[in-house]
């Protein structure tokens, strides 16, 4: 599956109606670096030695201005194709992942300096094959609320269906559902969606019929879609491999996308409870600014 779970969860966060806030609110910007705080890991943190025990687990990663430069000449291949904050959120996502399997057992200077210099080096690749339902989590410290799960009929082929831009997106109205008889959980699931989709963070996830072009997703493997607008005819996709390209939507019959679709996950994206996560962390005040400002040092000896 490679990293589509996680980008597509951050396009997903990024196209409700509060995704940007939400997203910004994660990066402080610094002279020589951006500094990314995961709410959900740093609950999760608080979970874990509230139980009296140990853990690697930082929850505030600090990227140096050179390391996000690394690998945004990364981006397409290693790391996700966007701008800075996108590359910091996905440098933090894996320095989280690379914490939570002990993979660093040093102190929070070292562990931060290797992991970041591990991500770019691509010595391990801590974030292939996770979901999308972590990621929110961590990004956001909001738990996943709708999820469906159905047997697929059908294969996903990208190469398939007609693609449009995000202008042409806006462009077609909403529709209310219409009345189905004896739907699917995954039918009704929709209906239920439609109309609010700047509300939800919607993602789908499919089976690829054919390798996939980020050259990693191969023909049989699972695959992370981000769920933009649903029609009564139609679903409107964004697959992560697309996101740089103009007509990056694609349009898919709504018969089809059901067929294909084996899960679909879809969380509210609200700005006032996602704060409230902020303050129940309480963390710029627990932080120490004194051990924070010795990490920074450390990458400009």
């Amino acid at each position: 599956m490679g990293d589509c779970y996680l980008i597509a969860e951050l396009n997903a966060i990024k196209h409700t109606k509060d995704g940007d806030k939400i997203l910004s609110r994660n990066i402080q910007k610094t002279e020589k670096g951006l500094i990314v705080t995961l709410p959900g890991a740093v609950m999760k943190k608080k979970q874990i030695e509230s139980s009296g025990k140990k853990t690697n687990i930082t929850g505030v990663y600090y990227i140096p201005n050179e390391t996000l430069e690394k690998a945004k000449a990364q981006s397409g291949g290693a790391y996700a194709r966007g701008d800075l904050d996108v590359i910091a959120l996905e440098l933090a996502i894996e320095a989280y992942y690379a914490e939570a399997r002990g993979a660093i057992q040093s102190n929070l200077a070292d562990a931060i300096s290797d992991i970041t210099g591990a991500s770019v080096s691509n010595k391990t690749d801590y974030i292939n094959g996770g979901t999308s339902e972590e990621v929110e989590f961590l990004l956001t410290g909001v738990n996943n609320n709708m999820s469906v799960k159905k047997n697929q009929t059908m294969l996903f082929d990208d190469t398939k269906y007609k693609r449009i831009s995000r202008r042409e997106l806006d462009n077609i109205p909403t529709q209310k559902p219409t009345k189905k008889p004896n739907t699917s959980n995954i039918t009704k699931k929709l209906d239920s969606l439609q109309g609010n989709e700047h509300k939800f963070a919607i993602k789908a996830y499919v089976t690829c019929a054919k390798n996939g072009k980020d050259g990693v997703t191969k023909a049989g493997g699972n695959h992370a879609v981000t769920v933009l607008k649903i029609t009564n005819d139609y679903v409107y996709i964004e697959n992560p491999w697309h996101l740089q390209e103009e007509d990056s939507v694609q349009v898919i019959p709504r018969k089809e996308f059901e067929a294909m679709t084996y899960q679909l996950n879809a969380t509210e994206m609200d700005i006032t409870s996602i704060n409230d996560n902020y303050r129940k962390i309480n963390y710029i005040k627990e932080l120490d600014i004194e051990q924070l400002s010795k990490i920074i040092k450390s990458f400009y000896k």
